[in-house]
């Protein structure tokens, strides 16, 4: 069934693209955005396969951890008279590292990305849905923010990357109470391990790491996102219930997880 616009940050690969598929295989049109011109051309052209009628895939090449970025984003999306039904903010920054060693650069455009972008997308776009919302109550409008399961790993060269996802959790359990009285949804997700390139694993661990089940796959985690966003009634959701019982004996581990990070 044919559905509106959706917005994926961070969508020319992982995470980001796995999502824009599913959402395109669901009927939505896509925007991705993302930094890297030709791999955003070459994940268009991976997400027009899916579409089981005609679809349209518009692509943006654009650093959100710059200042004014996600200004920049919303106006090309009214000139374009893009008013998304789902936003999915994906884009993010890996920093391992200790907070002294990190240069002034890498920190500005982290949290940039990872805090500014996501919070003034949600607050441009989550006041453009409510507009919307307004003329069409019948429309369902979704934000999905992605989080991340190193909130609950506080250990050494995690400080900016885990404090930047601490926010992305409770500002989202937060503006998901605001956006409930517009109809707006948003949930936040919490991914733990995942099979991609984003946080640096030596080859040899990470095949490990995939083979024991510990790394989850981009598409699933996708999956898993996409049926949260539209069926839990929470705005936040870690997924994998024995990640969930998992997070109490998290401490216990920090001695391996600084020696294989």
């Amino acid at each position: 069934m044919k559905q509106g616009w959706a917005i994926v940050t961070g969508g020319g690969s992982g995470l980001g693209l796995a999502i824009a598929k599913r959402l395109a295989r669901q009927g939505y049109d896509i925007v991705i955005v993302g930094r890297n011109e030709q791999r955003l051309a070459d994940a268009a052209a991976a997400i027009k396969s899916c579409f089981e009628s005609e679809g349209r895939v518009l692509t943006l090449p654009l650093d959100l951890s710059q200042d004014g970025a996600p200004e920049k984003l919303y106006e090309w999306a009214a000139s374009e008279d893009i008013h998304p039904d789902v936003l999915v903010n994906n884009a993010g920054m890996y920093i391992y590292d200790k907070v002294l060693d990190v240069t002034p650069d890498r920190q500005k455009n982290l949290l940039g990305v990872n805090v500014n972008a996501l919070a003034s997308l949600c607050r441009l776009f989550g006041a453009d849905m409510a507009r919307q919302k307004e003329l069409d109550p019948a429309k369902r409008k979704y934000i999905l923010n992605i989080a991340s399961y190193s909130v609950y790993m506080p250990i050494e060269g995690f400080g900016f990357y885990a404090g930047s996802k601490a926010f992305v959790r409770i500002f989202s359990k937060c503006f998901a109470k605001e956006m409930r009285h517009a109809g707006v949804k948003v949930t936040a997700v919490a991914p733990a391990g995942m099979d991609t390139t984003l946080m640096g694993l030596r080859p040899g661990i990470q095949k490990l790491a995939r083979a024991t089940g510990f790394l989850a796959s981009p598409d699933r985690i996708a999956r898993i996102s996409i049926r949260a966003m539209k069926t839990r009634c929470i705005g936040y959701w870690i997924p994998g219930w024995y990640n969930v019982l998992f997070i109490p004996f998290l401490w216990l581990f920090q001695p391996v997880f600084n020696k294989v990070l």
